[in-house]
């Protein structure tokens, strides 16, 4: 951006981010097949899934690479081969993974990545279930759903236990509260956004909504600002998002339109972006504005600092501020998806190609 300066006023530079013309690179390791980065949300945990063999690493601080414990071995006595779905929680301790062997069904893994201990899921909950995630609270408390009931183990006692919340399409799990997506007791009905606390316990209906397909899942996020709890749903059918604002018993949600992807919000939680109809939007929640940027081809958004934004598009990777403005690339040139990138204490940016 350009600023004028004026002698005996101050000039505020808003949210500058300086990147230098030219971005030095350095080779961290070579030797690995990496299949994957992922990053703990405050980018100070950085770890690589690998293939050929399979395996998790961890970037230490000084650029080398840390195993992570050992990966098992399944019953005919083979090693897993790839490793796919990373699923990592707020500080990085643990991480849920997918494991395929040569010889069997993948097997779905808890891991510690502080001692390097696994745990089969599949084994904790004696069955399979889906949306997976792991509670912010307790990184040993795994919450899924298992024919639509939401259900809670912990890999220390492993003691399951199904929680009251039923017909249950969508699952998300925040710091404090359980967020449902569910079918009304007549699905033709339509269906409601719910809240409940992390026992399953009151019940509170925040939005209902018109029927979905079957098999839709709903993506939901959420975050707090200055005692308020917001929440967005997005309908990935026709990409319709909708935004909840909580404030004690008092609950209001906005339409923000179909055509829309990758709703995010900044750490802080006052900035709300996501792509729509070729067009980069931002809410800002504190002051409510809002900015509106054409910006077509947005493969997905992520926040790289706390007020400029990773843009995936098919030709590469840009920053670009929240209202819009100083759009930069970044190389290399050649596209990579996101699973090829990741952050590392906020001002490095991984890439494997």
């Amino acid at each position: 951006s350009t600023y004028t300066v004026k002698s005996g006023l101050v000039t505020f530079a808003d949210y500058a981010l300086l990147i230098p013309n030219s971005i030095e690179t350095k080779t961290v390791e070579s030797n690995l097949k990496v299949s994957s980065l992922i990053n703990s949300n405050d980018h100070d945990r950085v770890f690589a899934l690998t293939q050929e063999p399979a395996g998790i690493q961890e970037l230490q601080k000084n650029y080398q690479l840390k195993k992570i414990g050992d990966l098992p071995i399944n019953a005919s006595l083979k090693q897993a081969t790839s490793l796919s779905d990373p699923i990592i929680n707020n500080d990085g301790s643990a991480i849920i993974v997918k494991a395929s062997y040569p010889d069997s069904r993948p097997v779905t893994l808890w891991v510690n990545t502080t001692n390097g201990t696994f745990v089969n899921v599949e084994d904790l909950f004696n069955a399979s279930p889906t949306q997976l995630t792991i509670n912010p609270k307790n990184s040993r408390e795994l919450y899924g759903l298992i024919a639509g009931q939401v259900v809670r183990s912990n890999t220390e006692n492993r003691i399951i236990l199904k929680l009251s919340p039923v017909n249950v399409t969508s699952l998300w799990v925040d710091a404090d509260y359980l967020l449902t997506v569910e079918n009304k007791v007549a699905p033709e009905l339509g269906q409601s956004l719910v809240r409940y606390d992390h026992n399953g316990n009151n019940r509170t209906v925040l939005k209902n909504l018109d029927t979905s397909p079957a098999g839709t899942v709903w993506k939901i996020n959420s975050s707090r600002l200055g005692g308020l709890e917001y929440v967005t749903i997005l309908n990935p059918t026709d990409g319709k998002l909708y935004l909840t604002k909580i404030e004690g018993d008092k609950v209001v949600t906005s339409e923000l339109g179909t055509g829309s992807s990758n709703p995010v919000f900044n750490e802080n939680g006052r900035l709300l972006s996501f792509s729509q109809n070729d067009n980069l939007r931002t809410l800002d929640l504190e002051y409510v504005e809002r900015f509106v940027t054409p910006n077509a081809g947005i493969g997905l958004l992520r926040w790289f600092t706390e007020y400029q934004l990773l843009i995936n598009k098919a030709d590469g990777l840009y920053i670009i501020d929240y209202n819009g403005f100083n759009l930069a690339k970044l190389p290399p040139q050649a596209a990579l998806s996101p699973a090829q990138t990741s952050f590392f204490n906020s001002n490095k940016l991984l890439q494997f190609r």
